[in-house]
């Protein structure tokens, strides 16, 4: 039975394109009583390899709490492939895009977190069959069509604001990693004699600065043993191995390791130091030589047998480490990394001990490295707040569809 769409008491005193306010709850118990199954509303279609057509809806099998439902656009000629991850419905008693945000609403998304299986921690999958048991508000074609003409015009409005928060976003990263490249590069004093480095890809600096190499820095340099662990992150005294994700972001994250199984604890051998820098011997691309520096002391972590773990002497580890986040260092990595796949590279500790140099007195390290901390901290805050604020406005579409599709707010007449 088809539900009646039942006008809400009063929206007077609601601003249903507001985006900050609370929605309030109408009573219209035949919309909040009443839906179908997905799959009474749109065909199923094997997924896997297919190339899927416009107005086809994709919900991701993995990861719930993630955007998992995609409608696919109407304009592009570029045919749209299907993988097996995905579960794909064609609507057929249902007006599509209304389909796709009532499956995208909390009540939706509430219902896929409940009903999914653990692959990992970090990974939920949902069954197909479950997707097609999600209830949907059952409306008239007339009303969904409205809702999604109101929610097209109004989520619009939000993705807007999201995406200024991403370019803000984008536009703090590349202004730290210029103020990054230039202090360590340059030096602080912008009135310091400048000499000629003789390298192309380093230019002038710092007349009292000299050309070096990594080796002539490096005090000591030890790497783990791949052992046998659980991929959930040690607790309490719990054995820790670390992940290269764990210094991938060049930010140490100890919370990224996994929990050694207790047959392999004694075969554990190097333990994370606080003042050292870790660097990704073997990883992704963009990824490989990626370092971080060990602020503060990691109780039962240890190193896995794809990252180094470094000292130094004649150099502050501070300046260095920011030293490690510059292009200047990434375009030496890029030309030494090897391997024949193109998803995993390698870089060899006898390469890397190679990599050039400019290195200013150490009384000026640490200045250079002190300044870092505090400017890039700032930025990092600013950061914060945008990424807060996406979250913020990712709650609020959301909230906003699910009042649309179950009524909450009556949108007849505003689209």
């Amino acid at each position: 039975m088809r539900a009646k769409y039942v006008a809400p008491i009063s929206r007077d005193t609601v601003d249903p394109t507001s985006i900050s306010g609370e929605v309030i709850h109408y009573s219209i118990p035949a919309l909040e009583a009443t839906g179908s199954p997905v799959r009474e509303l749109a065909s199923e279609i094997e997924s896997g390899k297919l190339v899927v057509r416009a107005g086809d809806i994709l919900v991701s099998k993995l990861n719930p709490r993630k955007s998992r439902v995609h409608i696919v656009p109407s304009d592009g000629d570029v045919p749209t492939i299907s993988s097996s991850e995905f579960v794909v419905f064609r609507p057929r008693l249902v007006h599509g895009p209304y389909l796709a945000y009532a499956m995208s609403s909390a009540q939706s998304t509430q219902w896929f977190s409940a009903n999914t299986r653990s692959v990992t921690r970090s990974h939920q999958r949902v069954e197909p069959s479950v997707v097609g048991d999600l209830e949907v508000p059952d409306l008239t074609l007339d009303v969904q069509r409205q809702i999604a003409d109101y929610l097209d015009a109004q989520t619009a409005k939000i993705d807007a604001l999201i995406g200024k928060q991403e370019q803000l976003i984008q536009t703090l990263a590349e202004r730290r990693q210029a103020v990054i490249s230039h202090a360590v590069t340059k030096g602080l004093d912008p009135n310091a004699p400048m000499k000629d480095s003789g390298v192309v890809w380093l230019g002038a600096v710092p007349r009292s600065w000299r050309l070096s190499s990594l080796k002539r820095l490096i005090r000591s340099q030890a790497s783990g043993t791949s052992v046998n662990a659980m991929d959930v992150p040690a607790e309490g005294d719990e054995v820790g191995v670390l992940k290269t994700s764990s210094v991938s972001t060049g930010v140490f994250v100890p919370s990224e390791n996994k929990t050694v199984i207790e047959a392999d604890i004694s075969r554990v051998t190097t333990p994370v130091e606080s003042g050292s820098i870790l660097v990704n011997r073997a990883n992704s691309p963009e990824r490989v030589g990626a370092a971080a520096l060990v602020r503060e002391s990691a109780p039962n972590l240890y190193l896995s047998d794809k990252i180094w773990q470094l000292s130094f002497e004649r150099a502050d580890a501070g300046w260095l480490y920011w030293w490690l986040q510059t292009a200047t260092y990434r375009d030496q990595v890029s030309s030494l990394r090897v391997g024949t796949s193109s998803s995993m590279q390698n870089l060899s500790y006898e390469d890397f001990r190679e990599i050039r140099i400019a290195v200013a007195p150490q009384a000026e390290q640490r200045r250079i490295a002190y300044y870092l901390d505090h400017e890039t901290s700032k930025i990092d805050a600013l950061s914060a707040k945008a990424r807060e604020m996406i979250d913020v406005l990712k709650e609020r579409r959301q909230a906003l569809i699910s009042a649309a599709v179950t009524g909450k707010i009556d949108v007849r007449g505003l689209a």
